[in-house]
């Protein structure tokens, strides 16, 4: 080898580069040698020679370790390098063979796992002991580069390690060689930003999230000079891996179509309104820079529901590339990505814009406001690794302009429930089509490219191109393959889809090797659900190995790239993926080899199911596959029978039971989607009760299945409730649970026995209990509050066999419900509801309360006497009649309805509440009331009550009590309120807690406004500071919100309440907050 080859340039570029010294080594190599950008130096040399070579270079200080253990797990790479000292120090053979044992088991700690080039430096070492050397490292660190001179190693010690590089040439030539690779990097691995040009960002964080996301610098905004025929077939096939600038390069030189408005905005019908992503999300981030946003309000969010096959990908990296053209830094995860990295991503946001601050031409006009937007894209396989890693929390606590474009994959049924998303579809039309072919062919000839399809040929492409959209959630049967088909099309001119799945079946026949053809098979199962296979993974089924592992004849090789693509770089075999082209060529060729499954393709996966551990690339395979088989179990999706065994019952039941034991019982998502499966066979069920001539089941039978089925998914859930949150909520496991319980019992009740009755009254309590825990766990999820209210209304309306004194006090449950749910609907700040959705659903519950507080009126009127309305029951009654379609702040605004209001309330106090639902509802009575709210003293105390009658029921307003502490200047046993809320938000980050205190204000006259202190900064890097005469109290301050900041210099500001603690802010965004809390 006289030359650096493609893997070795991708290692040298993106610095993933190590050093072991072995032996005497002379000083002018190892001085070229320590000028290569170094990860880490394993070093046999003495650390004079050593430290006196990287002095040479120029190069960072060494910091020497003699034990892995000791070296730290982060350090500042730009200024230090971690070195393992392996020096020899031995006196006899004996001795030199227990040294020689130590350091196999310490270098074992060293190397494993490593993913780049390992340079061996070497002159003297025996030829014998520096092969068992390369052997062991070849062992532990398998995706490794292990690079040497030439002639070092006998060519016995080099059998079977198929990755060894040997330098023909000098090894100071391979030095000198790497060097110009790294220097040319140099130039272009600097980010190009509004204002800043070459801004050059370093860190350990980087190095984190390289697996994770792409940051687009210089070089992936640097066209192509030249394409090659090769290139560009790579490109189209999908084959180039967009972890190399070259693939960027392509998309820079113009390689992709740009399609202009091809989506449209979820709240309207039709192509009038089309959109341009692209041009949208470039005017979104510039019209984020110019904004003077409050802290609080500075990410904004574009969400793009994607069919399969609309060109999504490749949209969004259009789209990456236009923002980071427009001078803003972007991030864009990386393809099938396992860890989104989140708290690394969010350092990395505030370090990039700290080093723009630093580099920005301050003589240059900008917004003014001193900060630039960030632009984070996470592609629609990133969707469950965003969920769980809470990444738009994290995101939004940083308290910066972060722009973020979200895609979701979703059939065309399924964006019904994102209206306020952008749709793209998978269609196009004729004129769009020949557009694309024209482009490509003015792109190809440009780099004397073969000739590509005629206008004519384009046109039959697009005429014959139609496919079947599935109309059911979750699954697709082909959208139109205008786009996926594309490759096989300018090769081969397949221009339908009966052509298309043909050609894959024939090209699968010509792998004679059955490892190849049941690769294929493998994958185009797990691409029907969108899924990529872990390498290590699928590894351990033998009959795999000789396909991944090259060892199939070359035309059977060739047949598999048709189908199969790599998802990571070939040196990071450890986060290696290997996937279906496309899921809809997975769900082409399934069709042809599995015609029993129809689309939901489990056989083929079982053998690879079997052999999950709870290793980490096993576990996030099975959670995908959970999540992604669980969304066919929706409320939109193809409903399950009784009487016919469907592809998606056959597939879950088979793929649930394949999950090893400890890995199914460990994992909160698998046990969650396990339930929601026993849930869409009780669904099945409950319709058959309702209409028993539609089954030919005996209904008793059905009912037996019905209860077993729901017993079956309670057990569940109560497993996976005790296991650790991962993406899916406590609220979500336990309103699905609430949900199903509540359908049964109606179910149960509609059949008319007694025995029935008092069976469906069991399910009902388990419900209500259910909701009620979900509800008190997380306030905010507008679907539970619902679930909790509809259930109890719907009981109450089915005549449910209840006590009188049962009733109202699910009226009371209910109405207090209600009023948050009014609360949550009016702020806009609950979950799981949009807004349009949500405010039919409130409108529909409150109609029904009227109804049932007039009913229950009636009814207690006769049985109970006139003691009932100034009962509490009765009290929330006759509140609920006077407030009607309001809101409580709507109906206090009301000056006649407001005296009625405060009068019952005083009624309210003078009973003694026991019910942590009526303490909660008197406080309510009092916040929502613009006199009432400023009684700090009396509302903390009814929190306090709260907290001695129900902890759980009090757990919600521990911010509330924090903040009114505050409010009556008691701000020490606040602080110490503030540390135990931090605390229980690491514990259990979902639970939820109101945050109805914004802003610290005072009371003149009988008005309230927000009162200003005089705040000293103590830490202006890192933006923290104390009021003045409140030393050990911290209040954060934003950088950019105020100008001149210096350690010990006071500001003027107002004192806002964050999760967490206190935050100084401008005048103007105080008011803001008391607008809200309905105070301005």
């Amino acid at each position: 080898m006289n030359e650096l080859d493609d893997a070795l340039l991708r290692c040298l570029r993106s610095r993933r580069v190590a050093l072991w010294i072995e032996g005497t080594v002379q000083s002018g190599i190892l001085n070229e040698a320590a000028g290569l950008p170094w990860v880490k130096i394993w070093s046999s040399v003495s650390r004079a020679s050593l430290s006196s070579a990287l002095a040479h270079a120029k190069n960072r200080k060494p910091l020497f370790f003699d034990r892995p253990d000791d070296a730290p797990q982060a350090w500042n790479e730009s200024e230090y390098i971690v070195v393992y000292d392996v020096q020899s120090s031995t006196t006899s053979d004996r001795l030199e063979l227990v040294r020689r044992q130590a350091w196999n088991e310490g270098l074992k700690q060293l190397i494993q796992g490593w993913d780049g080039i390992i340079l061996i430096l070497t002159e003297r070492m025996a030829s014998l002991q520096l092969g068992r050397d390369i052997e062991l490292i070849s062992a532990l660190a398998p995706a490794s580069i292990i690079v040497l001179q030439h002639g070092l190693l006998s060519g016995a010690s080099a059998d079977g390690l198929t990755n060894l590089v040997t330098w023909q040439g000098p090894l100071l030539d391979f030095v000198r060689e790497a060097l110009s690779v790294c220097s040319e990097q140099e130039k272009v691995d600097v980010l190009d930003l509004k204002h800043a040009s070459g801004v050059r960002i370093e860190g350990a964080d980087f190095d984190v999230i390289a697996g994770s996301w792409t940051l687009l610098r210089r070089g992936h905004l640097a066209p192509a000079s030249r394409v090659s025929q090769k290139d560009f077939d790579h490109f189209l096939s999908g084959t180039i891996g967009t972890w190399e600038v070259g693939y960027w390069q392509l998309m820079s030189a113009g390689i992709s179509h740009d399609r202009g408005g091809i989506a449209n905005e979820g709240t309207t019908a039709g192509d009038a309104n089309s959109v341009d992503p692209v041009a949208l999300a470039v005017d979104a981030i510039k019209a984020l820079d110019f904004a003077d946003r409050d802290p609080s309000q500075q990410v904004d969010v574009l969400t793009l529901a994607a069919e399969s096959g609309s060109g999504c990908t490749t949209l969004l990296r259009q789209l990456a590339l236009a923002v980071a053209r427009a001078g803003y830094p972007t991030f864009i995860s990386q393809p099938n990505v396992r860890d989104l990295s989140t708290d690394s991503l969010a350092d990395a946001v505030v370090a990039v814009q700290s080093a723009w601050a630093a580099a920005r031409d301050r003589s240059a006009k900008g917004s003014g406001h001193g900060t630039l937007p960030v632009c984070i894209i996470v592609d629609a396989d990133a969707e469950l690794q965003s969920d769980r890693s809470r990444l738009m929390s994290k995101l939004q606590s940083l308290g910066r302009k972060v722009y973020v474009v979200r895609a979701l994959t979703r059939s065309r049924s399924e964006m019904a429930e994102l209206p306020t998303a952008l749709h793209l579809k998978s269609e196009a039309t004729e004129n769009q089509i020949l557009a694309l072919g024209r482009h490509l062919s003015a792109f190809g000839s440009r780099y004397g490219l073969v000739p590509l399809p005629s206008d004519d040929e384009w046109h039959s492409y697009y005429r014959s191109f139609k496919g079947v959209q599935a109309g059911f959630h979750g699954e697709i049967v082909t959208p139109p393959l205008f786009l996926v088909g594309l490759h096989i099309f300018v090769k081969d001119r397949v221009r339908d889809e009966r052509s298309l799945e043909q050609y894959l079946y024939r090209k699968w026949l010509e792998i004679d090797a059955p490892s190849g053809k049941e690769l294929v098979r493998v994958l185009a199962a797990a691409g029907s659900y969108g899924l990529a296979v872990p390498f290590e993974t699928a590894a351990r089924v033998a009959e795999l190995r000789p396909a991944l592992f090259g060892q199939l004849q070359e035309n059977e090789d060739r047949a598999l790239d048709v189908f199969c693509q790599w998802t990571r770089p070939p040196t990071n075999q450890s986060d290696w993926a290997v996937a279906i082209r496309h899921q809809a060529l997975g769900v082409l060729l399934g069709r042809v080899l599995f015609p029993d499954q129809a689309t939901a393709p489990y056989s083929a996966l079982l053998p690879v199911l079997s052999t999950l551990t709870s290793k980490e690339e096993d576990r996030w395979f099975a959670d995908n596959l959970a999540y992604r088989l669980g969304q066919r179990f929706g409320s939109y999706s193809a409903p399950f029978s009784l009487d016919v065994d469907t592809a998606n019952q056959k597939a879950a039941r088979a793929i649930f039971a394949s999950f090893p034991k400890e890995l199914r019982s460990s994992s909160r998502t698998i046990l969650h989607h396990h339930a929601r499966y026993y849930i869409k066979v009780l669904k099945a069920c409950i319709e058959a009760i309702a209409e028993p001539e539609h089954t030919i089941e005996p209904r008793s039978a059905t009912i037996r299945l019905a209860e077993a089925a729901a017993d079956e998914a309670q057990a569940i859930l109560d497993v996976a409730l005790d296991l650790p949150e991962q993406n899916d909520r406590r609220s979500s496991l336990l309103t699905t649970l609430s949900a199903a319980l509540g359908t049964l019992s109606r179910a149960l009740l509609s059949v008319g026995s007694k025995s029935y009755a008092n069976r469906s009254l069991k399910y009902f309590w388990d419900s209500i209990d259910a909701a009620q825990e979900a509800v008190n766990f997380d306030g905010g999820n507008g679907h539970a509050n619902f679930n909790l209210i509809d259930t109890i209304q719907k009981a109450l309306q089915n005549s449910l066999p209840l006590a009188v004194s049962q009733e109202l006090e699910l009226f009371e449950v209910a109405d207090n419900c209600l009023v948050t749910l009014q609360q949550l609907h009016s702020t806009k700040r609950w979950s799981n509801v949009d807004d349009l959705g949500g405010q039919e659903s409130v409108g529909g519950l409150i109609v029904e309360q009227l109804a049932l507080a007039k009913r229950l009126s009636a009814r207690t009127k006769s049985s109970i006497g006139p003691a009932f309305f100034d009962s509490p029951a009765g009290l929330m009654i006759r509140i609920r009649e006077v407030v009607g379609p309001d809101d409580l702040s709507q109906a206090f605004r009301d000056p006649k309805r407001a005296l009625t209001l405060r009068k019952l309330r005083g009624s309210f106090e003078d009973h003694e509440l026991r019910a942590g639902r009526a303490l909660q509802y008197l406080y309510k009575l009092y916040l929502h009331d613009p006199i009432g709210r400023l009684n700090f003293a009396h509302r903390r105390e009814l929190l306090r009550l709260l907290k001695a009658c129900s902890v759980e029921e009090y757990e919600p307003y521990r911010h509330d009590e924090a903040t009114l502490s505050c409010q009556l200047g008691e701000f020490e046993p606040a602080e110490t309120l503030f540390n135990q809320l931090r605390e229980a938000r690491q514990a259990e980050p979902s639970r939820w807690y109101w945050h109805n205190e914004r802003v610290l204000i005072e009371v003149v006259e009988g008005a309230a406004r927000p009162r200003e202190f005089a705040i000293e900064v103590v830490d202006a890097a890192n933006g923290w500071g104390r009021i003045k005469g409140l030393d050990r109290i911290r209040i954060k301050i934003q950088p950019n919100q105020f100008s001149g900041l210096s350690k010990g210099s006071f500001h003027r500001a107002c004192v806002r309440f964050r999760t967490g603690g206190l935050q100084a802010v401008r005048d103007r965004f105080a008011r803001d907050d008391l607008l809200e809390m309905g105070l301005a």
